[in-house]
């Protein structure tokens, strides 16, 4: 992943886009959104700095977490999330070798907020083929505060609403419906892709059923369990946020290929895309890393 990110850079320059230092403050500010390329490059930008603010704060998250544990347990406290999850790590590892079993399970749903897509599609000029008839890879999606005729994902519905997305006609639709898979909608298909990124950053996730066990160490257990809703959520939402994460990259340099990107505007929020991305790769394999200091039984 970090190859491919690399080379989205090194084509960059060989178009012309010297340093990332050379943008300006905003660099994808002066873009024009009422021209789809334009706004498919912006949509791209704003997924890849959504992405690194959502994983960024999972990492700091695991971090906090990591800390707390090792200071309950009377360990070193390293100041990053690497060696400070490690250090956790080779306290459970020593327990699980004196024969204490060490295991957390539990079950998580996790949902996408819909309305996020449908306020960046609003600039992808998908007017032009509607959404809703060229849905090839998923089904029509609508935020929803009313009753709705099929799946529901966010708040738990009541028997008579449904507070987030639904999957099917809503009485009381709160946004645009926008499609949860690809288009077959050539002018459009990349920025309906960024945008559907862009919502895959801002994912929910609720757990049930959390079990934390470390049988024959009580001190460790109950370090454990006082972080066990915390260190749950955070598992849901780093297995989560692999898939767009790592699906972001291969579609962008795509796109700035055919797109044959030419406007020094563009260049530099691709530049800055392909920056956010790289830093939320980063984030996400100190995040995957952290995730092993606790054996979890099922997710």
């Amino acid at each position: 992943m970090g190859r491919r990110v690399a080379a989205g850079f090194f084509l960059l320059v060989a178009n012309g886009c010297s340093a990332e230092a050379e943008a300006p403050s905003d660099p994808c500010g002066k873009l024009d959104l009422t021209r789809v390329d334009m706004a498919t490059v912006k949509a791209y930008a704003e997924a890849a700095a959504a992405l690194r603010a959502k994983v960024g704060s999972v990492d700091t998250q695991f971090y906090y977490a990591c800390q707390a544990m090792n200071k309950e347990l009377g360990l070193k406290a390293p100041k990053n999330t690497y060696d400070a999850c490690q250090v956790l790590r080779a306290r459970v590892q020593v327990a699980i070798d004196a024969g204490v079993e060490v295991g957390i399970s539990f079950d998580s749903r996790c949902w996408t907020d819909i309305g996020v897509q449908a306020t960046c599609e609003a600039k992808c000029q998908l007017d032009a083929c509607d959404a809703t008839t060229v849905c090839v890879g998923g089904d029509i999606a609508v935020g929803c505060a009313g009753a709705c005729s099929g799946a529901c994902e966010g708040a738990e519905p009541d028997a008579a609403s449904c507070r987030g997305t639904c999957h099917g006609d809503c009485s009381e639709p709160t946004s645009a419906p926008s499609c949860t898979g690809p288009i077959s909608c050539p002018s459009s298909a990349a920025c309906h892709d960024a945008c559907r990124a862009r919502a895959q950053a801002a994912v929910t996730c609720s757990t049930t059923n959390a079990v934390a066990f470390a049988s024959g160490d009580p001190e460790l257990e109950h370090a454990i369990l006082a972080r066990l809703d915390t260190w749950i959520m955070l598992d849901a939402l780093a297995a989560t946020l692999e898939e767009p994460i790592f699906g972001l990259d291969g579609p962008m340099t795509e796109y700035m290929q055919a797109a044959d990107v030419r406007s020094r505007d563009e260049e530099y929020c691709f530049v800055r895309a392909y920056s956010d991305l790289a830093v939320a790769v980063m984030a996400f394999d100190t995040c995957r890393d952290a995730r092993l200091a606790l054996p979890i039984a099922s997710r």
